[in-house]
């Protein structure tokens, strides 16, 4: 730590240890259930909590898999402690990894998986050419509450093969009193005159006027630089670019009107921007030495790493129709990814600049536009099944520039994909609820012919320029289809204990970008290309939940098993570039959760989530390699006390532990330190409004993060941060 550190940090670690003592002394927290997004005290309930990202408002305990629900002032607390959501999802979802606490999340996993993230149902992942962007493209404040599916599943399409995570958006007040909301917030990790100070502002208005409803908010955050628990300014991720020290801004709408009781329009608008500021440079670290990556002021060299997403949806739901609920849904998003640059091998080229001079940064750009219809009705026939059915398209258009030099690393990429699908699901005896069905997923990519960069083709000597050609490769049409399905059964033993099991499948391609830029091969075919084959991932869970009014408990094992899955594997560790492996994964993991009550104003609780993985690295279809840390997560346990310490003073303690974990020597460059983290929170009722105090990693606990650990280079030794933010 530094050796003077300022009033302003002695005094909030003064405050969050005296409050650790409080609550310590009250014996527990509050304990919380999310129904709709809101709070409901006193006792734990599922009974009334609804589900959207099935498809169809369904009550959890009628779903036969693992749900997380995050909304109303758990939500609130979560933002207030940590700025960004992947820290949010890292400290209360049992499975997803540890956050890079940038703008990116790649090497953030969710069962050793990539989620899939909506907004409303609206797809915000890029997987033609994933930039790991996806956590960046909505202001928290604007959401109501995250619903979590943890294992692969299609009910909503491409990308789900480690589980859907789905940010709901506020909603119009239905009272008809015309509701305002304001928030100023201000975070700094030394004082409030550094450069570490950052703050935020966050203004809503929100009205039903007989038949026509809408919320509007917008939003400006500027972040300071973040610092590690010895003091230093950390260093910036110098490819995915850094959340801190950068502003961000949002509008957010949504607009509604009920023709009639049964039918209503809706329209959805979000314009997210968040770009980092130029005004400082790294210092790189040693990982031998465990010395980690800094950053100093200094001109940064290009354009500052940004992310741009424009969403927007139109829906139209009739609650009667043909004695059903049929919905419609047209969406659209605009995205743009700017990410940080350098003089890599892989950007050289003789013809712009001599070996090792080219400075360059590339961009990703994206453009979907997707229909989605659902049809739900139950009791179909007088049988007793329930049948949801529809029909989804999407077409995305993906491609990723060299930005200052135009040439193009990945060619535009067209995908389309037509499913239809059919869910059906009865329940037996009023204990035993059966679902199953099938999605018949029909894709086509299409690849114009293109020419590969000329630094993909360096060799035995990256000095000599003749081993810098580019490479024509042909292009091609290479289409898909597949079923995938699923079956599940929930049993409902007694009002508080319920057992479940499921199989399902999830679909997705590769990174398709990734694979087309790594074509250095003349005579190659994107249509023959063996790489760009779909992943169809098993996935298999057993589980139990016991909920009544004083404890809410939870376990599940669960097993994803891909016969062709993706792995990427460092090939130029200089640039930190990654190929993409096809190959046999399996993944296997246990999963516990825990809340208890301890009285109305006093909770405690906690999970644990253990996980492994291997590979098939010589094609005998036996796995045989350990997944690495870009992949599986280390274990993790998380604990918490919660509670009302006055009428008017809550409080929050909570410990995030990741345990030490030994990756296979052959597959990654170190193995993984874990660390524990503390972070506390106050909330106080004031005349004004609800004041909130929170403080992250309050020890100011020094760590490296997982990917610095088991991938980053000395240019990657990026630490974890210390901050402590307060908001009226």
């Amino acid at each position: 730590m530094q050796e003077q550190e300022s009033k302003y940090s002695r005094y909030l670690r003064s405050v969050s240890l005296a409050a650790i003592a409080m609550a310590a002394a009250s014996e527990g927290v509050l304990a919380q259930a999310t129904e709709n997004g809101e709070d409901t005290n006193l006792e734990f309930s599922v009974d009334e909590i609804v589900v959207t990202a099935f498809r169809s408002n369904k009550p959890a305990n009628a779903i036969p898999n693992t749900i997380r629900l995050i909304g109303g002032e758990s939500l609130e607390k979560q933002i207030a402690i940590a700025p960004d959501l992947s820290s949010v999802l890292a400290k209360l979802i049992p499975g997803y990894s540890p956050s890079r606490q940038s703008f990116s999340s790649r090497g953030e996993s969710f069962r050793g998986r990539t989620p899939l993230y909506l907004i409303d149902g609206i797809p915000q992942s890029n997987p033609l050419r994933n930039g790991s962007r996806s956590g960046f493209t909505v202001d928290p404040e604007a959401i109501a509450r995250i619903e979590v599916i943890p294992g692969a599943n299609a009910i909503q399409g491409l990308g789900a093969t480690g589980g859907i995570i789905n940010f709901v958006t506020k909603s119009a007040n239905p009272s008809g009193d015309l509701e305002q909301t304001m928030s100023v917030k201000i975070r700094a990790s030394d004082d409030l005159g550094g450069d570490a100070f950052g703050y935020r502002g966050y203004y809503s208005v929100s009205q039903k006027i007989e038949k026509f409803d809408f919320i509007a908010s917008a939003s400006y955050e500027h972040r300071g630089v973040s610092r590690d628990g010895d003091g230093n300014a950390i260093g910036f991720e110098p490819v995915e670019g850094g959340s801190q020290d950068s502003g961000a801004l949002n509008f957010f709408g949504k607009f509604g009107y009920d023709i009639d009781g049964d039918k209503r329009l809706e329209l959805l608008i979000n314009r997210f921007k968040i770009k980092q500021s130029d005004a400082y440079v790294n210092i790189n670290g040693d990982r031998d030495l465990g010395i980690p990556t800094i950053a100093v002021k200094g001109q940064a060299e290009g354009t500052p790493p940004s992310n741009s997403a424009l969403t927007g949806s139109f829906s139209y739901t009739d609650e009667d129709f043909a004695g059903g609920n049929l919905s419609l849904l047209a969406y659209f998003q605009d995205f743009e990814g700017i990410f940080g640059g350098g003089r890599f091998g892989i950007f050289q080229d003789p013809n712009f600049a001599p070996i090792g001079d080219l400075y360059d940064q590339s961009a990703i750009q994206s453009k979907k536009f997707g229909i989605r219809t659902t049809y739900v009705r139950d009791d179909i026939f007088n049988s007793g099944v329930n049948i949801i059915t529809g029909f989804d398209y999407l077409r995305d258009q993906t491609s990723q520039e060299l930005a200052q030099t135009g040439r193009l690393w990945v060619p535009e990429t067209t995908f389309k994909n037509y499913a239809p699908f059919i869910q059906l699901e009865r329940t037996f005896f009023n204990k035993l609820t059966v679902s199953g069905g099938f999605r018949y997923e029909i894709a086509e990519l299409d690849v114009a012919s293109y020419t590969s960069i000329a630094g993909n083709t360096r060799r035995l000597d990256p000095s000599d320029p003749r081993f810098y050609t580019t490479t024509e490769v042909a292009g091609g049409k290479p289409s898909f289809d597949n079923v995938v399905y699923n079956i599940g059964a929930i049993v409902n033993v007694t009002d508080e204990l319920d057992v479940f099991g499921n199989f399902s499948q999830g679909f997705t391609v590769p990174d398709v970008g990734r694979v087309l830029r790594g074509i250095n091969e003349p005579g190659l075919n994107v249509g023959e290309t063996v790489n760009l084959e779909p992943i169809i991932v098993d996935n298999t869970e057993f589980g139990i939940s016991y909920t009544n009014e004083f404890l809410k408990l939870s376990a599940a094992y669960f097993k994803s098993t891909s016969e062709l899955g993706s792995r990427l594997a460092l090939t130029f560790e200089a640039d930190a570039t990654f190929d993409v492996q096809r190959e046999r994964v399996e993944i296997d993991g246990f999963e516990l959760s825990a809340d208890v009550a301890l009285s109305d104003e006093y909770s405690v609780g906690g999970t644990l989530s253990i996980q492994s993985g291997k590979s098939d690295s010589d094609g005998d279809d036996e796995v045989d390699l350990l997944l690495d840390g870009n992949t599986i997560s280390p274990n993790k346990m998380t604990l918490y006390a919660e509670g009302e310490l006055t009428d008017k003073l809550g409080a929050r303690a909570q410990i995030t532990t990741f345990f030490d974990k030994d990756y296979d020597p052959a597959n990654t460059r170190a193995d993984f330190v874990g660390y524990s983290l503390l972070d506390v929170s106050f909330d106080y009722e004031s005349p004004i409004g609800t004041v909130t105090l929170s403080v992250e990693n309050v020890t100011d606990k020094f760590y490296l993060s997982l990917f610095a650990q088991t991938f980053g280079g000395n240019n990657r030794q990026i630490a974890g941060r210390i901050g402590s933010n307060s908001n009226t």
